[in-house]
């Protein structure tokens, strides 16, 4: 498996991991998913976050896409995971574990203070999936997506040290 960073043109693989991940993973209506596919997965749209962003995706020994994860750096200086997703019928063969070490080291790398990691919360196994790396679920916020408002569920880990700058 290789892990490198997302180019313009993985969007159409990344949409439709992240749109086979929803309705594999979460109690969503299709009207939902459909919205959050539109508002966050657009070809435009994952092109403007590319920059400002950090997307990887994991590419399998044929070279096709099997999984990604976007991490940011938030204004306020903190490491935040907002998706991971990995195709279906891919998981359990360690590449979300292998996209999540290496988002969490790239965070690290940025210097943040604290890594948060966000799940919907109608996605038990995605909160199982963070608490096998020590993250703590820390409170739930309602986010808008595509005029429709879901429930997202913070997760932080306590023990991840910030990168010594002398590193």
């Amino acid at each position: 498996m290789n892990v490198r960073q997302a180019s313009a043109g993985d969007s159409d693989r990344i949409r439709e991991i992240a749109e086979q991940s929803f309705q594999a993973s979460y109690a969503l209506s299709p009207l939902d998913i459909e919205g959050i596919i539109q508002l966050e997965f657009t070809s435009d749209r994952i092109g403007s976050r590319l920059d400002d962003g950090l997307i990887l995706v994991a590419e399998g020994d044929d070279g096709a896409i099997l999984g990604f994860v976007e991490g940011v750096v938030t204004d306020e200086g903190c490491g935040e995971i907002r998706w991971l997703h990995v195709a279906p019928t891919e998981r359990g063969y360690g590449v979300g574990t292998e996209l999540f070490e290496r988002v969490l080291t790239a965070l690290r790398e940025r210097m943040v203070d604290e890594i948060h990691a966000t799940v919907l919360a109608d996605n038990q196994e995605g909160g199982e999936f963070f608490q096998q790396f020590e993250f703590e679920s820390q409170e739930t916020v309602d986010r808008e997506f595509d005029e429709r408002t879901l429930t997202v569920e913070l997760y932080r880990n306590e023990h991840i040290e910030p990168k010594d700058e002398d590193e």
